[in-house]
């Protein structure tokens, strides 16, 4: 069973990597005008406004993460209990 979960965390890691480093031209999709306005920018500017939408990227994926671990870990703990009781009145 905890094999399964290390196997599970190690693909889903491996598919945000995937998705992170690799899919440059499916990021770049985009409104027009913004894409208009941006590439008539310095460079400097250019990756100003990348590293803004990484600011502004991060705090949302934090939350959305926090919010499933703490689903995962209400879930383990509804279950840990009777586990638990179980395996105290088999002793």
């Amino acid at each position: 069973m905890r094999h399964m979960r290390v196997i599970r965390s190690v693909l889903a890691g491996a598919l945000l990597a995937t998705s992170l480093f690799v899919g440059t031209p499916v990021r770049a999709q985009g409104c027009a005008m913004c894409y208009t306005a941006a590439s008539q920018q310095k460079e400097q500017a250019k990756q100003a406004l990348n590293y803004g939408i990484v600011a502004l990227l991060a705090p949302t994926l934090l939350m959305f993460g926090g919010v499933f671990w703490l689903a995962n870990r209400s879930r383990k703990n509804e279950s840990g209990p009777l586990d638990e009781e179980a395996g105290h009145e088999n002793l």
